[in-house]
């Protein structure tokens, strides 16, 4: 599966672009402010449907203009082309699939999965923790269809759990007792297995780029581990209702990432916490290929940032073997040519928001 064909409507300063990439190696190049990453975060509309860089899609329009439009062509192994298309006026938020209107982000997620690294994804490791639940739910959300049904009632009846801590209505709190302790456990469940499958990937990948393997990933459940949830749900009613939250459970989990058994955010150095990131999401990759999921593509935005050669070297390497289209921004386009020599790739530069092919 990749991307064939983009063609992009006043993303920011992108009035207009139109591109056909190649199925493996994208690099694209050019100053700060250039457009790079409005580039890449054009093709990530394609594929989620909202942005990596705001949750205000107003901000993604053109100075210039009343809406964008991103639409790409999808190619799939032993199925037709795919055609989805994106569009934003400032109050409407309008997604095809096939020229047909659908409801749902998870359709195009599904469509067209991709992942995406950015200077904003290295937080991951030493910010809170919403960011790494959400890394986890992409994986288990793209190796598992029936995860997202379950999610979505565990968030229903939190949400009706906490109108009703809110309101201080202590037997209804109790009421939705159960039901929420059943879907969180198993949003849970979920993310062990996922975990748990992942590790061996994130190993490898940890052994290509960073040369060791005395490193390991963790899930922590959001309640003490020594109860069950429901069990941690009726000890904490009394708090909960002085709060007016649910305190605990899997919307509080985390992913711990260790190091010689000490977080990685207070053992290595920021480029070492940046290669652990890429091994993160190339080991998700990796596992999705193995389980014989299409993946859309990988974007990579100011890849050779606080790298040194070596480990440039170890990514491309690694992104080589990954056999997945790939997208690679850097404001030289030197920083690409000392990877290895890779198959077939096109280059692209960009200038005042204008995409030229070279």
């Amino acid at each position: 599966m990749g991307l064939s064909k983009l063609d992009v409507f006043n993303v920011r300063n992108i009035e207009y672009a139109r591109l056909e990439p190649a199925p493996r190696f994208n690099f694209i190049h050019g100053l700060n402010g250039s457009g790079k990453s409005a580039l890449l975060e054009s093709i990530f509309l394609v594929g989620r449907a909202r942005s990596f860089r705001t949750a205000n899609l107003s901000k993604v329009i053109n100075f210039n203009a009343k809406e964008f439009v991103v639409s790409g062509n999808i190619c799939q192994v032993g199925k037709k082309n795919t055609t989805i298309g994106i569009q934003y006026n400032h109050q409407q938020l309008i997604t095809r699939l096939d020229q047909q209107t659908v409801k749902s982000k998870a359709t195009i997620a599904y469509g067209f999965p991709l992942q995406i690294i950015h200077p904003k994804s290295y937080r991951i490791l030493d910010a809170g923790p919403q960011i790494r639940r959400e890394f986890i739910d992409w994986g288990v959300f793209n190796l598992n269809a029936d995860f997202l049904p379950i999610w979505r009632r565990f968030k229903t009846a939190l949400t009706q759990r906490n109108a009703a801590l809110k309101t201080r209505l202590s037997n209804q709190v109790r009421v939705w007792n159960p039901e929420l302790a059943y879907y969180g456990t198993m949003v849970h469940e979920y993310r062990c297995n996922y975990t748990h499958q992942l590790k061996p990937f994130f190993l490898l990948a940890c052994e290509q780029l960073l040369g060791t393997t005395e490193i390991d990933i963790k899930i922590n459940s959001g309640w003490d581990s020594v109860l069950t949830y429901e069990q941690a749900l009726y000890k904490s009613v009394e708090k909960d209702l002085r709060y007016g939250f649910t305190g605990q459970g899997p919307h509080r989990g985390d992913l711990s990432v260790l190091v010689k058994k000490k977080q990685a955010k207070d053992y290595v150095s920021r480029g070492q916490l940046k290669l652990l990131v890429l091994a993160l999401s190339m080991a998700q990759i990796t596992m999705l290929q193995q389980a014989e999921h299409q993946l859309g593509c990988f974007l990579v935005d100011d890849l050779t940032a606080e790298l040194d050669n070596h480990s440039k070297e170890k990514v491309f390497r690694c992104l080589d073997e990954m056999k997945v289209q790939v997208f690679l921004t850097a404001t030289n386009k030197d920083s690409f040519v000392k990877g290895p020599t890779v198959g077939d790739h096109k280059m692209f530069h960009v200038e005042h928001g204008v995409v030229t092919e070279e």
